[in-house]
């Protein structure tokens, strides 16, 4: 069952800015258009202003005026940069896309090579549905919203092709669907050791139990210590952002909205199962028998600082899973036998691990 925080909100809770894109989970045919070889080639120039670019949308057969700008290191494996576009806030008033400025959007990088290879396309629809299985747990995460692109290259350099893509919740429409105030960071640094007092602890526990039920090492919650250790014990406390952001309600109160979950047990790193992933870097035999990821998490749960964080949740994740494999099915289907294979073994080999390390 769906999870959702006992705060009490002192403005309403329904807004059209984030319901008219994100309250609904069909897929949306676009059409992207811009100089695709020119962004890949000068990506590190084209971060704030971009290309002039065309974002037309099947939703309300619109054509859109956008710049695309490149962000993040790259995607993957790949020389083409994520991608964010920025939008005329008057052009697109009154629209699906009314309130946005500017939105990332989420490929898998287009490796130009490889474009047609279907395995692209399960990558990052398996990456789209863990937003979604973070859905079924709380309120308190970016939602997304799945897409079909046609990208057409204005140069003329790549012939055109199709991939699937999603758009992540801008944090402004996050801050007004959750009735929150984005926190900037030189505030948390500001803060430092008394964040925790100001944090929802109820938020916190369940970020640490479903990023190891996903296993996900690749975040950090501003100021708690570090999952990850070493030879000397865990590391020391972490006052910035990993994949994480600070938020704040009227009474001061902080929540921590995680994402980037690509670095997962659900991600799709196909061909191996990806669900005998661990969560901490060790060295172990590739398989997708319930014994082999029981082990893996067993032992992920010796080495978890915030372990009690995972027996506390344990059962609310479970639930989340099988309501989001219900509503999902059509996707992870397209997603393969060897997914499907550990998805199905996974719930009874977490039980499993959980039962047998219960304190």
């Amino acid at each position: 069952m769906k999870y959702t925080l006992s705060l009490v909100l002192f403005f309403t809770f329904s807004n059209a800015f984030a319901a008219k894109l994100f309250d609904d989970s069909s897929i949306i045919n676009v059409e992207l258009k811009y100089d695709i070889a020119r962004l890949q080639a000068d990506k590190e120039n084209l971060r704030e202003e971009g290309l002039e670019g065309q974002f037309t949308s099947q939703l309300d057969n619109k054509s859109y005026k956008v710049q695309v700008l490149s962000r993040g290191k790259g995607s993957f494996d790949c020389k083409q940069p994520q991608l964010k576009l920025k939008f005329n806030k008057k052009e697109n008033k009154g629209t699906q896309f009314s309130g946005i400025k500017k939105i990332k959007l989420f490929t898998k990088g287009t490796c130009l090579e490889n474009k047609y290879d279907e395995e692209q396309d399960k990558q990052i629809i398996a990456n789209y549905l863990i937003y979604k299985l973070y859905e079924e747990v709380t309120d308190y995460g970016f939602k997304a919203r799945l897409l079909k692109i046609k990208y057409i290259d204005t140069s003329n350099t790549y012939p055109n092709y199709e991939q699937y893509g999603f758009l992540l919740e801008p944090k402004k429409s996050l801050e007004k669907r959750l009735n929150l105030e984005y926190v900037e960071i030189l505030d948390l640094l500001q803060l430092a050791d008394k964040i925790p007092s100001q944090t929802n602890s109820e938020l916190v526990s369940i970020v640490n139990g479903f990023e190891l039920f996903i296993s996900n090492y690749d975040y950090g919650i501003p100021g708690y210590f570090s999952h990850i250790i070493d030879a000397s014990g865990h590391k020391d406390i972490y006052f910035g952002e990993k994949n994480s952001k600070m938020f704040k309600n009227i009474k001061g109160e902080m929540f921590p909205i995680i994402y980037d979950f690509d670095f997962s047990r659900f991600a799709y790193m196909a061909p191996i199962c990806t669900f005998g992933y661990p969560f901490f870097m060790n060295d172990y035999d590739i398989n997708c028998t319930i014994n082999a990821i029981s082990s893996n998490i067993k032992a992920d749960l010796e080495l978890f600082k915030y372990s009690q964080d995972v027996h506390d949740n344990s059962d609310k994740m479970l639930d989340a899973l099988k309501t989001w494999k219900e509503k999902n099915k059509t996707l992870i289907s397209m997603l393969g036998a060897e997914y499907l294979k550990g998805l199905n073994n996974f719930p009874t080999a977490f039980q499993k691990a959980i039962n047998e390390t219960k304190q």
